[in-house]
């Protein structure tokens, strides 16, 4: 099934489940299976977001993208964010995946860290594109979780992209390293930078 076709399913089932709960309710076992339901879902949402397009990627640089989404969030959060926003010339594919996992990154920082500083450095140092990422939260120690779901998106993109992540993380400072190889495909043209 393609994917779209599973989430529709997937919320069909969910929607079947409340109904029945309304007329023979098992605590604990009627929670266990939705929350079970909602997971599949969220699963087959990532993997359509994964696959969805954006002519914004073949317009404008990845630079300009990420600092335009942290210029938001630094506005909507009050978090300081300081990003070195230099071209990156990447091809739309490769961008879309290193974007997310930025995206990923920061909204782990914001929901979990209760960090007010967030540093964010991302530049290709020959075929390599490094990204380090820094914030001066509470520290990956202090959650419940600390190898939730949004980390685990970010193993599974980085590995998709054959890179690798280092994450070392004290009371007040979590700090991720990650390099990405980029070929020469994974090049695109130069794009101009301005909005």
């Amino acid at each position: 099934f393609p994917s779209h076709d599973m989430v529709g399913g997937i919320l069909a089932a969910m929607k079947i489940k409340l109904q029945t709960m309304k007329l023979r309710y098992e605590p604990g076992k009627d929670e266990n299976e939705l929350i079970q339901l909602l997971d599949n879902c969220n699963e087959e949402l990532y993997k359509i977001i994964d696959d969805l397009h954006s002519p914004e990627f073949e317009e404008r640089d990845l630079s300009i993208i990420i600092g335009e989404r942290i210029e938001m969030i630094s506005k909507a959060t009050g978090i300081s964010i300081a990003f070195n926003q230099v071209p990156l010339n990447i091809i739309e594919q490769t961008a879309i995946k290193i974007y997310r996992i930025i995206c990923e990154l920061l909204t782990n920082s914001i929901k979990h860290s209760g960090c007010s500083e967030i540093s964010l450095v991302v530049e290709k140092s020959g075929d390599i594109l490094n990204i380090n990422y820094a914030d001066n939260g509470i520290g990956m120690q202090a959650l419940s979780n600390p190898n939730g779901r949004g980390v685990q998106n970010i193993k599974s993109r980085i590995a998709f992209l054959q890179g690798n992540m280092e994450v070392n993380s004290k009371t007040g400072e979590t700090r991720y390293t990650i390099n990405i190889p980029i070929n020469k495909q994974d090049e695109g043209p130069t794009i101009v930078t301005g909005k």
